[in-house]
């Protein structure tokens, strides 16, 4: 399944070049999160306890107590189950919030501790994207997503709104899209002939490189091919039928 697994970075400055994954789980595979949390559940399955006491998201941890106390011995469980196998909980991430909702006295001799580290203490958190706060209002919630909604249409508005860009030039699809299209269609049309035809001779040729520059060497035809099929989930066996290659591979605008 992680047999000859590959991925790339993707940053404002453009996507990087494709690298092999050797270890950990291949970040964007589908299975991914599943066999993350399969290890997780192994890890911690005598630490464990129902929802809402404890919930688990990927790496993301939620406890629920009554009591700082209670807190406490859940934290010292989880450290102990996951530092012993080697992992750990990361102290700087760590903070707990108190809610009021009864009349119980607050532990004010009572520190929440992660072995000898303070957990610190604060009103609201954020958690899987939504703001939680301890007086149980949104508005915090609220709040977070307006700006991050006005962020990204800062960030998409220099090109929405710009006069000087043609309205018949937004919304088309990216020139890396196109050209993996075209390729693909080439592709397609070259799997579909007969063997003997001339153009699917060309793939058995055997050519004699010289010497190589520096770096690192660019990748022929049949490895980019390969690479745009598997970034689209493809089978070199799917260019067959025409019909459904040429849906499979049409990129809109």
């Amino acid at each position: 399944m992680y047999d000859g697994a590959m991925t790339r970075v993707r940053s404002s400055g453009g996507d990087s070049e494709s690298f092999s994954v050797g270890m950990g789980l291949h970040q964007g595979f589908a299975l991914s999160p599943f066999l993350f949390a399969l290890v997780m559940d192994v890890l911690t399955q005598g630490v464990q306890e129902g929802v809402p006491w404890c919930m688990l998201f990927a790496d993301d941890i939620v406890f629920i107590d009554d009591t700082r106390e209670g807190l406490n011995d859940k934290l010292e469980r989880w450290r102990l189950a996951l530092e012993t196998k080697g992992f750990r909980i990361s102290r700087n991430k760590t903070e707990y919030m108190e809610c009021r909702f009864s009349g119980r006295e607050t532990e004010l001799e009572v520190e929440v501790r992660t072995d000898s580290h303070v957990v610190p203490k604060v009103d609201r958190f954020r958690y899987l994207g939504s703001v939680i706060q301890a007086d149980g209002e949104l508005d915090g919630d609220v709040g977070h997503r307006v700006g991050v909604a006005w962020a990204k249409w800062r960030l998409a508005s220099g090109v929405l709104c710009d006069p000087k860009i043609s309205p018949r030039m937004k919304g088309m699809a990216p020139v890396e899209d196109k050209l993996r299209e075209a390729r693909l269609r080439w592709f397609g049309h070259v799997r579909r002939r007969d063997v003997d035809a001339p153009v699917r001779r060309c793939e058995r040729i055997t050519v004699i490189e010289g010497s190589r520059g520096r770096g690192r060497p660019r990748k022929n035809w049949k490895e980019v091919i390969r690479q745009d099929l598997g970034l689209l989930t493809l089978t070199e066996d799917m260019a067959l039928d025409r019909n459904l290659w040429r849906t499979r591979i049409k990129v809109a605008g």
